[in-house]
């Protein structure tokens, strides 16, 4: 039961580490097809590169999860700041037990609404701003919007 809970918490880390190795192993695949189809290595460095580095973004996330070197903040999403030209998410604004945080958005984001529950997930390492009353977020590892 506990494993099983466990295993639910972890659930946003590692789609984010199956990402990151699918991607990795995808990048590597094409630089090796593109080296076989022209017999030059110049154009598979860039796929190489790319390869090794998400397969070692991959691997600081397995230290991170095997280590536990990370921080799961529960909270719920009071406001959602969206760019004017697409409407994507710009900026999450969470209540926790402890403050307000101000969370910048690097990628694409769904399911998070305003007045429902989300998880962030912080490395241990990682430094808040504050300003204005607010600590603001600008690295993560991953963000969800839970069930209620």
């Amino acid at each position: 039961m506990r494993k099983a809970r466990q295993d639910r918490e972890l659930r946003p880390l590692k789609k984010l580490l199956y990402m990151r190795i699918a991607f990795g192993v995808s990048a590597f695949t094409v630089g090796m097809l593109l080296f076989f189809l022209t017999d030059n290595i110049v154009y598979c460095i860039p796929f190489a590169g790319m390869s090794v580095l998400l397969f070692a973004a991959a691997a600081t996330l397995v230290y991170a999860i095997r280590k536990n070197n990370f921080i799961r903040v529960i909270g719920i999403c009071t406001q959602i700041r969206r760019a004017k030209l697409f409407g994507r998410m710009k900026e999450i604004y969470m209540q926790t037990d402890e403050g307000e945080l101000r969370i910048i958005v690097r990628r694409r984001i769904r399911r998070i609404k305003t007045g429902k529950p989300i998880a962030l997930f912080l490395a241990k390492g990682s430094r808040l701003y504050e300003k204005d009353g607010l600590y603001i977020v600008c690295s993560y590892y991953a963000i969800e919007g839970m069930q209620d």
